[in-house]
């Protein structure tokens, strides 16, 4: 399951901001990092909707800690799945940057309401950090964890080599192939030779991405304490040697 949960989902949000901000400035980063915006209005949902399927820790509708779930409850939990933080801050950013009057509020030079603004944007830089922080927290071993608990959580280099083959060659070759196809139907926008250089470098961007490091805090919020802390070893591994075929595939 967590070699699934690998191959599925990508780290599609905190590292293409910070490539995307290391590589481009100005204009050219804002209209970047809006594309990755959307792509995370689709991504999200299905990560936190279908991430604890995969990884099997996925609670029943029917009870949840031995108590019978009433109906509203379910209709509640699946839109929370849906309606995540960084979808709903996605489109809480639609609704201003579209709508005249909340953008002169909040964002235009010299609006009113511009410390509000610039206080939730320091607000969200936190939250690079603070993933980083659990990822590192997971990779802690408790001092009580037996000989039995470190071979459980070994990683076979098969799982590696299948990982680094999965992320890096087969889903390149996909977002190629997505691009390829979204061309073709007429669905990129070939009028503007900017934005469609901006879809297409998002698009294969995020399909040369390592697993997304989010799959620990999913285990950690389930209590599997033990298989976020192999899940950690296994990202720091991949992490590690992703910064071969990420510098190459974003160059190209």
């Amino acid at each position: 399951a967590d070699i699934k949960m690998c191959t599925t989902f990508a780290n599609s949000g905190p590292l293409p901001l910070i490539l995307s901000d290391a590589l481009f400035k100005g204009p050219l980063l804002s209209d970047v990092q809006a594309c990755i915006s959307f792509y995370l209005l689709v991504w999200s949902p299905l990560f936190w909707s279908l991430g604890d399927i995969i990884l099997g820790v996925k609670k029943t509708d029917a009870t949840v800690n031995g108590e019978e779930v009433s109906t509203l409850n379910k209709i509640g939990r699946q839109v929370r799945s849906f309606l995540s933080p960084p979808v709903c801050g996605s489109l809480l950013g639609i609704m201003i940057g579209s709508t005249g009057f909340l953008r002169s509020l909040l964002v235009s030079p010299g609006a009113p309401l511009a410390p509000i603004f610039a206080a939730c944007r320091t607000f969200g830089t936190a939250y690079l950090p603070a993933a980083v922080l659990v990822l590192a927290g997971s990779l802690v071993k408790k001092q009580e964890s037996n000989v039995e608990n470190d071979k459980s959580s070994s990683i076979h280099p098969k799982t590696i080599i299948s990982l680094l083959a999965s992320r890096f060659i087969l889903s390149p070759v996909l977002a190629v192939a997505t691009v390829r196809l979204l061309g073709l139907l007429g669905l990129m926008p070939v009028n503007n030779a900017r934005t469609l250089a901006v879809v297409t470098f998002t698009l294969l961007m995020e399909g040369c991405m390592p697993p997304a490091q989010n799959s620990v805090i999913m285990l950690q919020l389930a209590q599997e304490k033990g298989r976020a802390a192999k899940m950690a070893k296994l990202l720091t591994v991949i992490y590690a040697l992703s910064a071969v075929p990420v510098t190459l595939l974003l160059s190209g």
